[in-house]
């Protein structure tokens, strides 16, 4: 659903359904306008988080619908689909 979306040029704010917002987020998506992909951040998976210093954490994230946004998330989801043979956004992104 996630690319589809960008592949009909609509923006993707994704929260886990569990997420408490504390605040609106209307100042982090202007302060970030010029950005593709905005998320927290993670630490999973360790080995990445380690070499990077953060992994992108699935739990809220702003894909805006960019080319390189959706090149990026449609690699992704085949590279995880054809290891695990389902679409995790934990393992994938």
């Amino acid at each position: 659903l996630m690319y589809a979306l960008l592949e009909e040029g609509f923006h993707v704010l994704a929260s886990d359904a569990d997420a408490v917002w504390r605040k609106d987020p209307t100042d982090i998506l202007r302060e970030t306008a010029d950005a593709d992909i905005v998320a927290s951040r993670g630490s999973f998976p360790k080995q990445v988080g380690q070499e990077w210093g953060a992994t992108l954490c699935m739990g809220w994230v702003l894909l805006r619908s960019t080319w390189q946004t959706r090149r990026f998330v449609r690699d992704e989801m085949w590279i995880s689909m054809s290891i695990e043979k389902v679409w995790d956004d934990q393992v994938g992104m």
